[in-house]
């Protein structure tokens, strides 16, 4: 077509829709927008709005060929892409120099998007800078946006509640939310990329032990545990890296009547999917060694734990550990054996 799509292209300044290009290479052939100078300072194109709060992952692309079959821009003639930030100015994003050389084929531009285009109101413009009219040509094609819908508990302040248990996770619609942390600098880095955030409240009466583990999981993880949303003054409490592989598991000190965020990430924007398990030990149990069935233990330690510490061996499952050690081993059997009976 040579007419603008008036749904989503709105404050269009001179620029035409037509066949000008150079060579047929036009991703969207025959047709390219034309952009040139003009009397008022050059050609503009704008987006109509768009609510962009809820997408992470932001991508703008773009092609483009400088002079086509017309006129050569020359230095400063260069075609400038902006966006309009929540306070309606425009801020540049991508700039093409008119300085360069003739082409006769269309180049693409990736741009990832920053922060600032995430509002109710954004927009985007592709604009020349030249006063020649009809001169210093530009031809744009195939503008896209892409991005992917952000996950309710993409920020600290949306987090979901858990519970001890198991959950299924993905961090393939967040973005980085939380702070880089001195706590988690291993590999060098200090940050949890692409988080997303749980509230946590142990079931345990009392003090306890909790261990928050994503072994096993698609991606690269790290794992963060805080007192508070850290814009809400929260410190950091663990962090853990690599403790499974490239899987993360960290044990923290709890108690009851108290709640405690989880952060859920990847190492260097690694995203992908997993099981966080959940698992809360009270410190010092009048029978530690009681430890199945689960969620409610019998009373009495028999062949029913001695199996569970058999199923759970050479993992860091928090309730099959029965001496806290981070790993279940011989000291654990060997703590049910010594324990075997009724618990007192």
């Amino acid at each position: 077509s040579t007419t603008f799509d008036t749904s989503k292209w709105t404050g269009i300044e001179g620029a035409q829709i037509n066949t000008l290009a150079s060579g047929t290479s036009e991703p969207s052939a025959p047709n390219s927008v034309d952009l040139d100078g003009s009397s008022s300072g050059g050609d503009v194109i704008r987006t109509g709005i768009m609510d962009l709060r809820n997408y992470v992952g932001l991508t703008l692309t773009y092609y483009y060929e400088r002079t086509g079959s017309q006129d050569s821009p020359e230095t400063n003639d260069d075609l400038v892409v902006d966006y309009l930030n929540a306070n309606s100015q425009w801020v540049e994003l991508s700039r093409q120099l008119g300085s360069g050389p003739d082409q006769t084929t269309f180049n693409q531009v990736v741009v990832p998007l920053p922060a600032g285009v995430k509002h109710a109101n954004a927009r985007f413009r592709f604009r020349v800078i030249s006063s020649q009219n009809g001169a210093d040509d530009w031809f744009v094609d195939n503008i896209s946006i892409t991005g992917t819908a952000e996950q309710p508990n993409n920020t600290c302040p949306n987090a979901d509640f858990l519970f001890p248990g198991s959950y299924a996770f993905d961090n393939l619609g967040a973005d980085t939310d939380g702070p880089a942390e001195g706590l988690c600098n291993t590999n060098g880095s200090n940050q949890i990329t692409d988080d997303i955030w749980y509230i946590y409240v142990p079931d345990c009466t009392g003090n306890s032990t909790t261990t928050a583990s994503v072994c096993g999981s698609s991606f690269n993880t790290r794992i963060g545990i805080y007192t508070d949303c850290p814009d809400y003054g929260g410190t950091i409490l663990a962090c853990n890296d690599d403790f499974c592989g490239t899987s993360s598991s960290v044990t923290f000190p709890t108690t009851d009547q108290a709640f405690y965020m989880i952060r859920v990430g990847g190492f260097n924007g690694a995203k992908g999917s997993g099981t966080l398990v959940l698992n809360c030990v009270p410190d010092n149990p009048p029978c530690a060694a009681d430890i199945a069935p689960q969620p409610t233990p019998d009373g009495t330690v028999n062949i029913d734990d001695l199996t569970a510490v058999i199923l759970a061996w050479g993992t860091n499952n928090a309730q099959a550990d029965v001496n806290h050690s981070g790993s279940v081993d011989i000291d654990d059997l060997t703590a049910i054996i010594l324990s075997w009976g009724a618990c007192p």
